[in-house]
């Protein structure tokens, strides 16, 4: 590799791959691979000029083995550097799935072109210990760092790392599986840039930063890179092992103490907790907390998606965000509200029921009418539609998804302000004077809550609880405890004193619950083969079978004492029943 014809070599070979990337490449690969590609063209021209004047200044170097060493490692630097950048290039064209091959080869010829110059400037300047402890440090110091996390909470994680240093600045990677991908050498990334299986969550030279838009009960990996920059781009070096976490299930800890679902008085006592402490939030700062903080998602070149809850419709922009196309749909109306129409009361702002939604297809379309299964469209934008339902009434059906959330969000409004001000939001009022005086149908109750039931709360809308708290300081109680909506009858706000059987369809079979000392069993009349759910008082699927057998036995699912709630279904429909499960001491 000593050889007077390398130089040359890597310059001709150098315009060569140039020309061809700027005459063929160029149609084939992407923006950022491309910049790559010429960065690597631009490293070899450079070195075969550094090299041809190494061996003009030969005769004047004293020491032979130090200018083999110099030569050797500037020429196998340049071909591990530019080559594996060459083929990435290749990779990227041929979709040969080899990054992870080709990629931690860039920082090893990295590395070599530096040790060769360091090494160089060791004969030069008669430095050996300083030139020893240079190599050392620029071949390994960018591996210092480690992230740690704090304050993980389900919607945000607090991330922070000791400074590496050299290092121009920092890249963080996420992903909800192992990291397996790495940053690509002479490459620059934006936050939302995928990485192989990762995504760029943070790029900059600060030592910490908070993680929004994590979701619930979710699990995570970070990994953290120093990057040295430079004229022909960016340097990658991997800092400490990847670090993993997983988010809790919600944040409502001691929210509810006090508050008894069997006694008389839950309704009350269940009004007073979400109503204190209550911060308003301006209805105008929307955008400021929940669209910036939780709502969005990241996505490549700095971008931020921002999605309409009814339609699916994906918004696309580049932060900051502005309103238009999008806007914050009222799910309780409000032209609704017992209040209208004043747009400075507390439910105008609440966050609980505020959503992003396109606003001239879908927020325009829904208007005033009211949230129902449409049996005969009349208009469709994405997987919303709006119609008639089998009453003949029209009415607005959001995508299957935010059925729940929907659901969810008006029974959170009409408990949280009913009797506020002496006014009612009870949905006898609703249906009886409210709807008919916009010329409206009927807001179906009954349908809000086997929408409820039928869509759960999920990650999502148990981490935006959380969020919501963190600002407006009160919960949604039915998105932490699904099953108290047993208790509440709607119609007029009162109290329930044994839960009624929700979502029940036409079926082949009937429920019913045997008392068994604590231990309950569920007796449905047929032996037809049926699903089972079994879910605890937070929605959570516990237990999920199929059994053909008429009997399910508590004392066979190994549960914890507790409310719990079966749903039962087979191919005409689907029955549901609470069951409390009390070990006997």
């Amino acid at each position: 590799m000593v050889k007077r014809v390398i130089p040359f070599v890597f310059m001709a070979s150098a315009i060569a791959l140039g020309a061809m990337g700027a005459h063929y490449l160029k149609s084939v690969l992407s923006e950022k691979m491309m910049t790559a590609f010429q960065t690597g063209v631009l490293y070899q021209m450079v070195h075969g000029l550094g090299l041809l004047a190494l061996w003009g200044l030969k005769d004047k170097w004293t020491n032979e083995k130090s200018f083999k060493t110099t030569v050797l490692l500037l020429s196998w630097g340049t071909i591990l550097f530019s080559g594996s950048i060459y083929m990435l290039a290749l990779n990227e064209w041929g979709n040969w799935g080899m990054e992870k091959i080709f990629g931690p080869i860039t920082p090893i010829g990295g590395v070599c072109m530096i040790a060769g110059w360091v090494y160089a400037g060791n004969h030069w300047t008669k430095k050996s210990k300083m030139s020893l402890v240079a190599l050392l440090i620029l071949s390994s110091n960018f591996s210092w760092g480690q992230l740690t996390v704090s304050n993980i909470t389900t919607y945000k994680a607090h991330l922070s790392w000791p400074a590496a240093p050299g290092a121009n600045g920092y890249l963080i990677l996420r992903s909800q599986d192992t990291i397996t991908s790495i940053p690509q050498e002479a490459m620059s990334y934006q936050v939302g840039d995928y990485i192989g299986n990762a995504q760029v969550a943070y790029v900059g030279n600060l030592l910490a930063f908070d993680q929004l838009t994590l979701r619930a009960s979710s699990h995570y990996f970070f990994q953290l890179y120093s990057w040295i920059g430079g004229i022909l781009g960016n340097t990658y070096f991997p800092d400490g092992p990847q670090l993993d976490f997983t988010t809790p299930f919600n944040m409502m800890g001691t929210y509810y103490d006090g508050i008894d679902s069997t006694a008389l008085t839950f309704v009350d006592d269940l009004k007073a907790r979400i109503r204190s402490p209550y911060n308003k939030i301006s209805y105008n700062s929307y955008d400021e907390t929940m669209i910036n903080d939780y709502a969005h998602v990241d996505t490549t070149g700095g971008q931020q998606i921002v999605n309409c809850v009814y339609s699916q419709f994906h918004y696309l922009f580049t932060p900051p965000f502005g309103w238009l196309p999008i806007s914050r749909e009222h799910t309780y109306c409000h032209s609704w509200m017992p209040s209208y129409s004043s747009t400075s009361t507390d439910e105008y702002a609440d966050q609980h029921h505020l959503f992003p939604v396109q606003q001239n297809n879908a927020n325009g379309v829904r208007s005033n009418h009211p949230l129902g299964e449409v049996v005969t469209p009349v208009s469709t934008f994405g997987l919303a539609n709006m119609g008639n339902n089998d009453q003949g009434y029209l009415v607005y059906e959001p995508r299957e998804v935010h059925k729940g959330d929907a659901a969810r969000a008006l029974l959170y409004m009409s408990l949280r302000y009913d009797d506020v001000n002496g006014l009612d939001w009870s949905f006898d009022y609703l249906n009886n004077v409210t709807l008919p005086g916009l010329s409206e149908g009927s807001q179906s109750l009954e349908t809000l809550l086997t929408w409820h039931f039928q869509d759960l709360p999920d990650a999502y809308e148990r981490g935006r609880n959380d969020y919501i708290q963190s600002n407006q300081l009160n919960r949604n109680p039915f998105v932490d405890h699904p099953f108290w909506v047993n208790r509440i009858n709607f119609a007029d706000m009162s109290y329930i004193a044994i839960p009624n059987d929700i979502h029940e369809n036409e079926t082949s079979f009937n429920l019913h619950v045997l008392d068994n000392g604590g231990i309950p069993v569920v007796v449905k009349n047929n032996n037809a083969l049926t699903d089972f759910r079994v879910l605890d008082q937070a929605g959570r699927v516990v237990v999920q079978l199929k059994i053909s057998a008429g009997v399910l036995r508590f004392q066979d699912l190994n549960l914890s004492d507790g409310l719990y709630f079966v749903q039962c279904s087979d191919s005409k429909g689907s029955k549901a029943i609470s069951v409390v499960q009390h070990h006997q001491n």
